[in-house]
């Protein structure tokens, strides 16, 4: 399988299992979550390492893929697949994806002030997020522990990290990806993402 597709799919998955340990958990490792954000505001990246900073800090998403899903929690793959359907259905909408893009732009311009951690940086996303994606379909329901999704700071995580692998899955489809190429046990995704990790 493409070598580029691998790398995208293998971030949304990344995305897809952090949503899920943010949900039920509450924390979520920075140095799994922040080259999700960095991907986000990768708008001219010279090549798809350049989008998450490393091909080394989505490890997590092809350690999945090259275990063939097997670890990763049922709700994650729920949210793996939905994020690609969602994707889909935002490639259809040219007036979505120009507010989408406008408000990203806009959201850039702050982080000459704030870090791209910063809970100003995360809101802001989180609130594009609810302002165009949520309004698509499929919606995306997140599932987990009610004390801990109640909190505004984790839900404005989670919004966050969705749209980062929506960010994914527009470079899976820009490389070739369609939905025919997942499609097991047919393709070469885990065999790639194996190989992969012992370049890393």
């Amino acid at each position: 399988m493409d070598r580029n597709q691998v790398i995208a799919l293998s971030a949304i998955l990344q995305s897809a299992i952090l949503v899920n340990r943010l949900a039920t958990i509450g924390s979520i490792p920075n140095e799994e979550r922040n080259p999700l954000l960095h991907s986000i505001f990768a708008m001219t990246p010279e090549n798809i390492q350049d989008v998450y900073d490393g091909v080394e800090n989505i490890k997590p998403g092809l350690q999945g893929f090259a275990q063939g899903l097997k670890n990763v929690p049922s709700q994650a793959k729920i949210y793996f697949y939905s994020l690609i359907s969602l994707e889909k259905s935002l490639s259809n909408d040219s007036e979505t994806l120009t507010i989408l893009a406008s408000g990203l732009e806009s959201i850039s311009t702050r982080l000459q002030h704030f870090d791209m951690t910063h809970e100003n940086i995360i809101a802001g996303i989180a609130d594009l997020y609810t302002q165009t994606l949520s309004k698509l379909s499929p919606r995306i329901m997140v599932r987990g522990d009610q004390a801990v999704l109640s909190q505004p700071h984790i839900t404005n995580e989670i919004r966050t990290l969705l749209l980062a692998g929506i960010r994914s899955a527009m470079l899976w489809r820009q490389y070739g990806g369609t939905k025919f190429s997942l499609l097991w046990p047919w393709n070469k995704l885990p065999e790639t993402a194996h190989q992969i990790l012992l370049e890393i």
